[in-house]
């Protein structure tokens, strides 16, 4: 009998490197302060004074880096925009747009002091997928800086644009493709079965996965994870109830599931040295401990309220402790609790360690929104984390052969990737009226053999076990049988 392989476990970190760890957090602390500036939009650049004119923007930098593995530095330059946070982690990308196919390579620069990371020149998703606005279908493919393939398929999900009646009068938009178009552009299999995780949709997700008919004339199944993670994430999501997971006819078999475990576990999120840890809870960029406890359901009538906890420890004496962390990662909450720690950097005063822990624990408070959702989906590609069905409470575990988060963040798509995630990358062009979607698989056999695997199991112990019950029935006196 041929050895069992190990088991491969999703990682930034591989083997041969491509990029060598100081490096890779290095470039997570980019993304971490790219994050921040693009959430909270306040001053982190090098500037002698801003506002009033004392505001020392060195005690800020100081605060977030007290938080941070590797310090992202005090150099204006490494606090990039949303859209080169995005560019930073691609190493190079080809475009089939052109009868030749063009490739733009992105290389590292081998400095005296070592190897640095340095940008060549940017990648842009919607540009490379639709330049000037006129694809509506078209393929390109991208590799990440620490070595991850991706082929990606660009979607234009309302190719018409708007409405125009006979007098050029825009009377409305024109209705997005249904869910067999999607699967055609995006060249999904149908038969596959896919686990989402929503982040956030600039697009109408949900109305076009429910409406369209496949010429198979088989729904495909794709099932909405609704975890802790998602939870705990600020932005509005659909709950396991909601009326769009219960469509009888058109489009896809729209699934919603929650966490199949009888008792509440905490997940405890940190991180490790990428080259050792296989563990997606020691993937989240932090000096602390994020203790997420699973969803509690409260029942309010015919509705469910669903809530997590989230406790973040630095050192013993040093605790944030955040009940219903939906409510408390929201922007506009955080905003306020961050400007008064910007008036005590204000003042003339050395700011102490525990005011330096609140601040920057309160600012990793909303990446964990986006990021540990990214983390889930490693979880439920490793087979780390189960889920259940919420109509029937059926097991899907290994049912699942892909997983896509699902984002229209650019700097939530750039740690996906480089977190060998499938994506759907949303976007909303309003100036020209389309919606549009890429979407990012990983080029990996391994894998997909992997959950091919798994699902070929469950099959095989299910047949397995209605044989054993036959067999009982069988045996019991009085069962009818057929008779030859």
């Amino acid at each position: 009998m041929a050895a069992s392989q190990p088991k491969i476990f999703t990682n930034m970190y591989k083997e041969p490197a491509t990029i060598d760890t100081r490096n890779l957090k290095k470039l997570l602390a980019t993304l971490s302060i790219g994050d921040a500036k693009h959430d909270f939009k306040f001053p982190i650049e090098n500037k002698a004074t801003v506002k009033d004119g004392n505001l020392k923007t060195e005690e800020i930098q100081g605060a977030i880096n007290y938080g941070l593995p590797e310090d992202f530095g005090y150099d204006t330059n490494n606090i990039l925009p949303e859209e080169d946070c995005l560019s930073s982690v691609i190493a190079n990308y080809i475009t089939n747009l052109t009868p030749t196919p063009t490739e733009v390579t992105r290389l590292f620069n081998n400095g005296a002091s070592g190897t640095e990371l340095q940008r060549v020149g940017e990648y842009n998703p919607i540009s490379v997928g639709n330049p000037d606005f006129k694809a509506n279908e078209s393929t390109h493919e991208v590799t990440t800086i620490n070595g991850n393939r991706f082929n990606v398929n660009y979607a234009n999900l309302r190719p018409q644009g708007r409405v125009a009646s006979m007098l050029n009068i825009v009377t409305g938009n024109s209705p997005e493709i249904p869910a067999d178009e999607f699967y055609r552009i995006l060249q999904l299999e149908p038969s596959r079965r896919i686990a989402i995780i929503v982040d956030a949709a600039s697009i109408g997700l949900y109305e076009i996965l429910n409406k369209g008919t496949f010429t198979s004339g088989v729904r495909p199944n794709i099932y909405y994870i609704y975890g802790a993670e998602v939870v705990n994430d600020p932005a509005t999501k659909k709950t396991p109830e909601s009326k769009v997971f219960f469509k009888e006819t058109g489009g896809v078999n729209l699934i919603s599931c929650l966490p199949n475990i009888t008792t509440l576990p905490i997940y405890n999120y940190k991180f490790s040295d990428p080259s050792i840890s296989t563990s997606y809870l020691e993937q989240f960029y932090t000096k602390y401990n994020f203790a997420l406890s699973d969803i509690k359901t409260n029942i309010k009538g015919k509705s469910s309220e669903y809530i997590t906890n989230l406790t973040i420890t630095g050192n013993p004496h040093q605790v944030n402790p955040i009940i219903n962390s939906k409510s408390k990662n929201d922007i506009t909450f955080l905003k306020s609790i961050l400007d008064n720690f910007l008036k005590l950097f204000n003042k003339k005063r050395t700011i102490t360690d525990d005011e330096k822990f609140l601040f920057s624990s309160s600012i990793q408070q909303k990446r964990s929104g986006d990021w540990l959702q990214v983390l889930l989906c490693a979880a439920i590609k490793d087979k780390l984390r189960v889920f259940k069905r919420y109509d029937d409470h059926t097991d899907i575990t290994n049912e699942i052969q892909d997983v896509f988060f699902v984002t229209h963040d650019r700097i939530a798509l750039a740690f996906a990737l480089l977190n060998g995630i499938n994506c759907f990358f949303t976007h909303h062009n309003s100036s020209n009226h389309f919606h549009s979607v890429l979407a990012y698989k990983l080029n990996d056999p391994v894998a997909n053999d992997i959950a091919d695997r798994n699902l070929a199991k469950k099959y095989k112990n299910e047949i397995l076990k209605y044989l054993y019950i036959y067999k009982q029935l069988a045996e019991v006196p009085g069962i009818a049988r057929d008779q030859k």
